[in-house]
Order: structure tokens, then C-alpha cells, then sequence
């Protein structure tokens, strides 16, 4: 009866703490650098980025999981959902329950310590994909030309920038 009580307790105090926990932060990203992309220089360069942005990370409910079925087709463990304040289509889907790991579709990561409510972003992906685009646009021009009409790939002449972005987050 005594082991019975004590891990009640127990269960209750977790419980407790868990309820208590923020459900939603507002993350401020402090620095932010990274490459971009010179179209005239056709060359990559170090470039520091605004760092003005601002997220919301928060956990996911049932509303997210019906908007977005398709994406927790693929990230079915999902218990946080990052998104750009002003956006409402998610960055990332994160999993964890204490630190969290996020996976961004355009490519990148982030990560999140719920501890210190510090965060790191990493985008990347725009230098492989240009070389993608590149090979693609020599060996298949016709093809490439009417697909970039038809805006369904990426244009190797303007890759999207790789980023790191570091901030911290408060509850609200």
C-alpha cells in the first residue's frame, strides 16, 4: 500500500510539473550569419542576416494534425510546432519532450533547450540544390527551361541562402 502511495504521488508530481510547463514560446533570434549567393560575382560570400525575426514555438494540437495531415504523415512523433510570428505555416515539426530536435522542409534544423530557452537554426540545402539545378539545366535544357516556366524547380542562379540563426525564447 506504501509503494502504491508513494508512486501516486509521484505520478501526481509529474503530472503537476508537466501542466505547469509553458505551452508556447516566443523565440527572438539574437545573431544570424551565414553565405548568400552573388548573381554577378556568380560566387558564394559571407553576408550577416537581419536579425528581426521572430518565432513561436509551441506544442501541437489536434487543430495542427487535421490542417496539416499530411505533414504528421511524416513526422508522426511530432510534439512541438515552430512557426515564423506572422506565419501560419510551420517551419518545423519538432520532437522531444524536453530538448527538441526540429526538422525544417526547405532543409535545416533546429534545436531548442527547454533549460536555458536558448535556440539554434540552421538553414542549408541551397548550394547542393543549386548544383542539382545546375546538372539538371546541362543535361535537359528543353526540360529545365519549361519546368522553371512552369515555376515547379529551382533556379541554380538564385539558390537560396544558407543561415545560422541563435536567439533565446520566453513563455507567453
Amino acid at each position: 500500500m506504501k509503494k502504491t502511495l508513494a508512486v501516486l504521488v509521484l505520478l501526481g508530481t509529474s503530472v503537476g510539473a508537466k501542466a505547469a510547463d509553458p505551452s508556447q514560446y516566443l523565440c527572438v533570434v539574437e545573431q544570424s550569419a551565414g553565405l548568400h549567393y552573388d548573381k554577378q560575382n556568380q560566387s558564394w560570400a559571407p553576408q550577416s542576416f537581419s536579425s528581426a525575426r521572430k518565432y513561436v514555438l509551441r506544442r501541437v494540437n489536434d487543430d495542427d494534425r487535421r490542417e496539416w495531415a499530411g505533414l504528421f504523415k511524416m513526422h508522426p512523433n511530432a510534439t512541438s510546432i515552430f512557426v515564423e510570428l506572422g506565419n501560419n505555416f510551420p517551419t518545423a515539426l519538432c520532437e522531444g519532450l524536453g530538448f527538441l530536435s526540429c526538422r525544417i522542409y526547405a532543409g535545416g534544423d533546429i534545436a531548442f533547450d527547454p533549460q536555458t530557452l536558448r535556440f539554434e537554426i540552421a538553414h542549408y540545402g541551397g548550394y547542393l540544390d543549386q548544383g542539382v539545378w545546375e546538372h539538371f539545366r546541362s543535361e535537359k535544357p528543353d526540360d529545365y527551361d519549361r519546368l522553371v516556366k512552369r515555376g515547379s524547380i529551382g533556379n541554380p542562379d538564385n539558390p537560396a541562402d544558407l543561415f545560422f540563426e541563435i536567439g533565446r525564447c520566453s513563455s507567453f
